[in-house]
Order: C-alpha cells, then sequence, then structure tokens
C-alpha cells in the first residue's frame, strides 16, 4: 500500500464527496481542512477544523503535508508551498500545479491584487463545468498510480 494523504482545503472545493470516493477507492487516508464557519460531514475523512483567521487553513495543510500527499486547493500560494515539500498540488478545477507553472500563476495573483487595489476590475474565474470534474478526478487518479510505481 502507498503511503500518501489526500489532503483537501475544504473552505472552497465544490468536489469533495467526489474526490472521497475516489481516495475511498484506493483506500487512502483523506483529510478535510476548513475553518470553523463551516460544518463540514464525512464517514471516511478525517475533518480538521481550525479557527477562522487569515491563513489558519493553510497553515494547517502545510504542516500536515509529506513527501508525495496530494492537496488539492485553489490557494496558489499554498500550492507553491506543498511544492516546495515535495508534494503534490491539484487546483480543483483539474489541472496539476508544477514547478514550471507555479511562478506565473503566484505572479499573476500578484499583479491581480494590487489591481483591485487600485480599483481596477479583474474578472473572475470562469463557471465551474461537469468537465472541470472529470478533470480533477483525472489527476488525481494519474498522482496515485504514478506513485504506486
Amino acid at each position: 500500500m502507498i503511503n500518501i494523504k489526500v489532503i483537501v482545503d475544504a473552505d472552497a472545493c465544490p468536489s469533495i464527496k467526489l474526490i472521497e470516493n475516489l481516495v475511498k477507492s484506493y483506500n487512502l487516508e483523506m483529510i478535510l481542512v476548513s475553518d470553523n464557519s463551516h460544518n463540514l460531514n464525512s464517514d471516511y475523512s478525517k475533518i480538521i477544523t481550525v479557527d477562522k483567521s487569515f491563513g489558519s487553513a493553510d497553515i494547517k495543510i502545510a504542516n500536515i503535508t509529506s513527501i508525495n500527499d496530494i492537496v488539492i486547493t485553489q490557494d496558489y500560494s499554498l500550492a507553491l508551498l506543498i511544492l516546495s515539500k515535495n508534494a503534490h498540488a491539484i487546483n480543483p478545477i483539474g489541472f496539476i500545479y508544477n514547478n514550471d507553472n507555479i511562478d506565473r500563476l503566484v505572479n499573476i495573483k500578484c499583479i491581480n491584487t494590487k489591481l483591485r487595489k487600485l480599483k481596477v476590475h479583474i474578472k473572475g474565474p470562469k463557471k465551474r463545468k461537469k468537465v472541470n470534474d472529470e478533470k480533477l478526478l483525472d489527476c488525481i487518479k494519474f498522482i496515485i498510480e504514478n506513485n504506486c510505481n
């Protein structure tokens, strides 16, 4: 059996049950991390609740992540931290963060933050589609199966 965990930044992940069903089929540990403004329930996953303060869930996720774990988050800064720990980070819309794309994404986030402070309108993310769930599950399967060999 492979010794990896799947950790979900559950504050803003829309596909928790789908992820959980997949992870359960591989008999892997799954952890949901959220702040105390969310009420999560699961018969399978371990749930960790943190205080609602800036970055508290991200800090907890980073602290419990080990080499080869899989973290699902839409937070680029957290993804960068996860990659630095030689773990895997996946965006909930279905793409894998890696050392080739993370710097660009963090830089775009920084630029957009500065523009918002200047009251410049920044377009939000596209509406989530069913294909995003399929891509997400494919990414998770890909990483799990490549860690088995």
